[in-house]
């Protein structure tokens, strides 16, 4: 009988340290164990995002210096107005005429018709990079000019690498045989 009493004695002494020791222990170790599992899943995400980078870096590097300043050219990576207002002016004065009440305007709406959010990576990679935007600069002028010398302009103005869209033109006839228009463009840069 002492054995059974013994065993039993044993028994409750088991299961009590388990309920206050043991069980603590083991709530503890789960708590590092999920640590080391966000540690280990942040460790993969660094190396993804170091493998990427690299790989855009190596193409960057595939690139002549030209083509990037054609590129920047293309979507500047900063907001320039004034280099923006020269180049259109450079434009107008080859075609014969000069531009007058020039106005450019960083636009900080977003939900024009251009993308919002340029993506360069997979879905699964979203999380890991930085994502560029497109910001809006709005150039308004007036131009006072014979016709086929504005068509000129705009022609230029089409074949410039810059990107612009033309969102109002509007134009009035003198009886001189010169218009006057009034032009409103919309360029972008890319914001970081």
């Amino acid at each position: 009988m002492n054995r059974n009493i013994t065993a039993l004695i044993l028994i409750v002494i088991a299961v009590a340290i388990y309920f206050t020791y043991t069980q603590g222990q083991i709530d503890t170790d789960k708590s590092i164990i999920a640590v080391n599992d966000q540690y280990t899943t942040a460790i993969a995400n660094s190396m993804t995002l170091r493998s990427i980078r690299d790989s855009v870096q190596k193409d960057y590097n595939n690139i002549s210096l030209d083509e990037r300043n054609r590129l920047d050219s293309m979507i500047p990576s900063s907001i320039d107005n004034i280099h923006l207002i020269v180049d259109v002016t450079k434009l107008a004065n080859r075609s014969g005429f000069a531009l007058k009440n020039i106005r450019a305007d960083v636009i900080s709406d977003t939900a024009s018709g251009a993308p919002s959010t340029l993506v360069t990576a997979s879905s699964s990679q979203l999380n890991l990079l930085p994502t560029m935007s497109l910001a809006k600069v709005k150039l308004t002028f007036d131009a006072t000019a014979q016709y086929d010398k504005f068509i000129s302009f705009m022609q230029d103005l089409e074949k410039s690498l810059r990107v612009m869209d033309i969102t109002k033109l509007s134009m009035k006839a003198n009886d001189s045989g010169v218009y006057d228009f009034s032009v409103e463009v919309n360029t972008y840069w890319l914001k970081q």
